[in-house]
């Protein structure tokens, strides 16, 4: 995985869920092969792609302010 590819997915996540990421993708697969052939992406960057979704979700990386590990009243509670 390259890190250009999977910081333009960690992009994707703050706008939608884990979820609707992977029914997105799912869903702009099967339009683009069923439309374009030719310009679909293939098999392997779909998977590529719900790979990065799954490692970045595992990981419990943080992509939006819902899924830091610390919020505003912690730090309220430490003094700041």
């Amino acid at each position: 995985m390259t890190k250009a590819r999977q910081k333009s997915v960690k992009k994707f996540l703050t706008k939608v869920s884990f979820e609707d990421a992977r029914l997105i993708i799912r869903i702009k697969y099967a339009d683009m092969a069923s439309h374009a052939p030719l310009y679909a992406m293939s098999e392997e960057t779909k998977e590529k792609f719900l790979e990065i979704i799954d490692e970045i979700e595992k990981d419990g990386e943080c992509v939006s302010l819902k899924t830091l590990a610390i919020g505003g009243d912690d730090l309220l509670n430490m003094g700041m």
